[in-house]
């Protein structure tokens, strides 16, 4: 992962993406320093973990890692010392190789988090604060979630899960308020990775499956 400026490189170093074995640069890889990480009470995690990490869009100083045991953490010095942040919550969450934590591409410190519960938003203020919401009804859930290019200068917002009951691939203009089924029954193409929305061509998805490649939708109008 890369910072906002540019300046500093975090390496996980193992294909797990060890908490044990993540680096950071600051001079392209001539020297590098060990990243620390650190529980609730602050203290060094005893235990080694498995991360998922990236950087915020827009603010260089921030980054997020999500461990494999669904505990959050959150680094204000580019990725030099994560700390633990209590969700307040008990999330069900996917198994670790399946769960996505995204950015959402248009503002700062906003993530969101889907998992068997529903579709979580998770927005950081510049002192570390958070607030995480679940926008789906209940009973209603995702398993993915992506953006893409919207209108009305929202992006465009696609998932996989059960809206309404029904399972599905679903997009929304409005973040979450309001869905369209963009899929029917016969084409579900199996276990879904991934998706997201083109971001130059509005309503275009892309879909990252288990078995059946790389596959693109668009409205019909378009064929």
């Amino acid at each position: 992962a890369i910072s906002a400026d540019g300046k500093r490189i975090s390496w996980a170093m193992t294909r797990k993406c060890s908490s044990d074995l993540m680096i950071y640069t600051d001079d392209e890889g001539k020297t590098w320093s060990k990243t620390q990480f650190f529980d609730l009470d602050k203290k060094p995690l005893e235990n080694e973990i498995s991360v998922r990490f990236f950087t915020d869009y827009y603010d260089e100083s921030f980054a997020y890692a999500l461990s494999d045991d669904f505990r959050l953490f959150l680094s204000v010095d580019k990725s030099a010392t994560f700390y633990e942040k209590d969700m307040g919550v008990k999330l069900h969450c996917p198994p670790f190789h399946f769960c996505k934590l995204t950015r959402q591409f248009d503002k700062p410190y906003t993530l969101w988090l889907p998992t068997f519960d529903g579709l979580h938003r998770i927005v950081f203020d510049k002192a570390g604060n958070f607030e995480i919401e679940n926008i789906l009804n209940k009973g209603d859930f995702a398993l993915n979630v992506g953006f893409g290019k919207g209108k009305n200068n929202t992006p465009a917002m696609y998932v996989t899960g059960v809206i309404c009951g029904v399972y599905g691939f679903f997009m929304s203009d409005d973040m979450g308020e309001s869905w369209t089924r963009i899929n029917d029954d016969e084409h579900q193409y199996g276990n879904i990775n991934s998706i997201c929305g083109d971001m130059r061509e509005y309503r275009r998805i892309i879909l990252g499956t288990g078995s059946k490649g790389i596959i693109y939708g668009e409205p019909n109008e378009y064929k």
